[in-house]
Order: structure tokens, then sequence, then C-alpha cells
């Protein structure tokens, strides 16, 4: 099935996450999030003492300064790539936002399979691949800086994977609508 603007006739809800109005199973992103965070810190200390972000006091408020631009740069980022990936695929863009520490990008586009989780994985695919060239270029002195950094666009990413994996289980012929803060999923009913 192709990406298309109208649901093909047949074709009906099976699936619905709605992370703005499911305070449950948002808690559970958030938390499946942070765990995630403390993970990728030990990994990162087992290579990288996390004295070294110390190592200089004078630096310190520049290195907590990186982070926080940082954080927010990769914040807009990733929304500029959605909206790059999505006018690729979609030509459309209906919503762009900011909520609860997580931005958002929606299309009025019913998506196949494929293409949906592509576009949910590319930014965070480029992010990461653009902060550990420059987290090599920086030097041990901002390892922590940089990967803090990214730390947090994977951890604020998990929703992606979390919607990757319930759909994955989902039929072939799945179509998905994503308007930023909710995703329907519908197939053909008569398969």
């Amino acid at each position: 099935m192709k990406n298309t603007t109208k649901l093909p006739e047949g074709y009906e809800e099976i699936y619905k996450i709605d992370l703005k109005n499911d305070q449950k199973k948002a808690m559970f992103i958030y938390i499946i999030g942070f765990i995630i965070a403390i993970l990728m810190i030990i990994i990162g200390m087992i290579f990288v003492p996390i004295t070294t972000f110390f190592d200089y006091p004078v630096f310190l408020f520049i290195k907590f300064l990186v982070i926080i631009v940082g954080i927010i740069l990769c914040i807009v980022l990733q929304s500029l790539l959605f909206v790059i990936i999505l006018k690729c695929f979609a030509k459309t863009i209906t919503n762009i936002g900011l909520t609860n520490g997580f931005s958002y990008v929606g299309s009025d586009i019913y998506f196949n399979k494929k293409s949906y989780i592509a576009i949910g994985f590319a930014p965070m695919i480029i992010i990461i691949a653009l902060f550990l060239i420059i987290n090599v270029i920086a030097g041990i002195g901002w390892f922590w800086c940089i990967y803090i950094i990214q730390v947090y666009c994977i951890s604020s990413s998990f929703s992606h994977i979390y919607v990757t994996y319930k759909i994955s289980k989902l039929p072939k012929d799945i179509l998905i609508k994503d308007n930023g803060l909710s995703m329907t999923v519908y197939s053909n009913t008569h398969n």
C-alpha cells in the first residue's frame, strides 16, 4: 500500500496511541526513556570516566551551558528533520509543537508501515551520527557534554521505538496517520 491522502475504502481503525490523553502510556514511555538514559550514562562511564567532565572547573559553567543549548538545538533539529523528511514523503505538515519537553510533528497523510518507521527513525539516526562526529572531534574533555545531548536525543525518542515495536506486530497492509500528538492505525477489514 502506498502513502495516501485518503483512507482507502474498507479500512477501519484497529489501534491508537494517544500520549497526550493516555497518561498511563505516556508515563510508561517517560519511565522507559529515563531508564534508557541511566543505562546510557552507565555505559558512557565504562568508556570515559565522568570525572573528565569536572577536569577544568573554570569551564563548568560553559559545559552546562553547552548541554542546555545542545538539548534545545537537538529538539529544534529533530523537529526540523521531521519536517524535511515529512515534506519529502508527504508534501504536507499540519502539526508542529512542543509538549512536556518533547517536540512533535504531524501530517494528514496515511503512511504505510515502512514509510512510517523510516520517518520515525531517520531524525534520531541523523542526530546520533552528527553528535557522534562532534564528540570525536571535540575530544575527551567535552565527551560528557556532547554525550548527554545524545542521551537526551535517544531517550526522548523512545516513543518512536515503542510505536515501531507495536506496529511491527500489526498486519502488513496497515496505514498510519500521525497528527503529532496521537497516532491511529487503520487496516483493511476484509483481510
